[in-house]
């Protein structure tokens, strides 16, 4: 894939940009490895599968059951901080693996497993099994909700015979399909990405170039209308996602908000993108300088509904047989901070292949607020355990360590 002068100038000047030491950063960076006040809590029973949040500060999930389930976290009358396992319904009863959906504003769960498309919604009480006749030849890649009881589902076809994108819509209440197909002749063409509200048939949206560079576009797409516009973000998301065209684009229209990397830098430049109301006025906030020397972000693992908080894997440790290894570390997202960001929380641990963190959501605690819940799959030792962390607690180490620089600095 060959990288434009324009991509290559974007990823120069986001390098050199004044954005990349924000007022305030010139001793944020990480100085030491382990923060040893931080103490997760162990709750049982441990969960195997992922979890995203649903409503009433709980989380949904499938069960060892293979049903829909809500995780509450609660504290027994011995003080013991525990987890609330509850079937939704006696559905889909199947071991999934693959992509998974929640819509917790109409209580709605979509998930996929290679063959089959599964739905519940909870307010209607309506479970049900798609079996688009495509499904063996690609994969359900997104979910939309245009309305409470619609929702749009993508598929991207990988055969010769599907060389559109296709968009299934499906109405709960009726338990009709519609099949649509857009896009041009070529394979891989639009793909809807971010959702511009609530029920909305407006979405930024992206599609390869048939050109020798085969590269990435976006741009704003109107569903209904099929009308195509141009604004300085998706300009700016062309510039530096122009290989992106897969799921790692972390976007928050709230808060104008993404946080992701640029392609073509030989070392990934990590950043928080903002722009106004209108998808203009676009910067970029890079926070690389975060990371120890001689570390580097390999991903982001989690981020809170409200882009707060920000859990990253961080790469470049080595073991005592030279193996590499990572670790885990929360970074706080502050737009009343001059600097943007907090120092990060890097957390003791090593994870590698045979201690990793499988499954993380956050999620609001009734009792702790913000947490960061983790199921730790250790395959030397075979069994799985379920914690979290209070960010009340990463809070705490966050002003520790300032408190620290600030005093050396005097």
């Amino acid at each position: 894939m060959k990288m434009k002068p324009k991509h290559l100038l974007a990823i120069t000047l986001l390098l050199i940009s004044p954005y990349i030491f924000p007022q305030g950063a010139g001793n944020m960076r990480a100085d030491t490895d382990s923060n040893r006040t931080l103490t997760p809590i162990q709750v049982t029973p441990a969960m195997v599968w992922e979890c995203e949040p649903w409503y009433d500060n709980s989380l949904v999930t499938i069960d060892g059951w293979g049903r829909f389930s809500t995780v509450e976290f609660d504290i027994d009358k011995k003080g013991n901080d525990v987890i609330k396992l509850t079937p939704l319904c006696d559905f889909p009863k199947k071991v999934i693996t693959d992509n998974f959906w929640v819509f917790p504003e109409s209580k709605t769960i979509c998930v996929w497993d290679m063959l089959m498309m599964y739905v519940y919604n909870q307010n209607i009480n309506v479970h049900d099994s798609l079996v688009p006749f495509f499904s063996r030849r690609g994969y359900f890649y997104r979910a939309f909700q245009l309305n409470p009881d619609e929702i749009l589902l993508g598929f991207n076809g990988d055969a010769d015979s599907l060389r559109h994108m296709v968009y299934i819509t499906y109405n709960m209440r009726t338990k009709k399909t519609n099949f649509e197909e857009i896009g041009d002749e070529e394979p891989d063409s639009e793909q809807l990405y971010f959702q511009l509200g609530k029920y909305s048939n407006k979405f930024i949206a992206a599609e390869k170039l048939h050109d020798n560079t085969n590269n990435v576009k976006f741009f704003m797409f109107d569903y209904e209308t099929k009308e195509r516009t141009d604004n300085e973000l998706t300009k700016k998301m062309s510039e530096l996602f122009f290989r992106r065209f897969y799921e790692d684009i972390k976007f928050n229209l709230d808060k104008r908000m993404i946080i992701s990397h640029a392609d073509g830098s030989p070392y990934s430049v990590w950043f928080v993108m903002k722009w106004d109301e209108n998808f203009e006025n676009v910067k970029l906030i890079p926070f690389n300088f975060l990371v120890p020397e001689g570390k580097f972000i390999a991903e982001i693992k989690a981020v809170s509904k409200d882009f707060d908080w920000v859990l990253l894997e961080i790469c470049g440790y080595e073991g005592l047989k030279n193996e590499l290894l990572s670790k885990y570390a929360f970074m706080k997202i502050d737009e009343k901070n001059p600097a943007l960001y907090s120092p990060l929380i890097i957390l003791d641990d090593y994870c590698d292949d045979g201690n990793l963190w499988r499954y993380t959501s956050f999620f609001e605690h009734p009792k702790y607020g913000t947490c960061l819940f983790y199921t730790q799959e250790n395959g030397r030792k075979g069994k799985s355990v379920s914690a979290f962390y209070k960010m009340s607690d990463v809070q705490k180490e966050i002003d520790r360590i300032l408190l620290e620089k600030a005093k050396l600095s005097r």
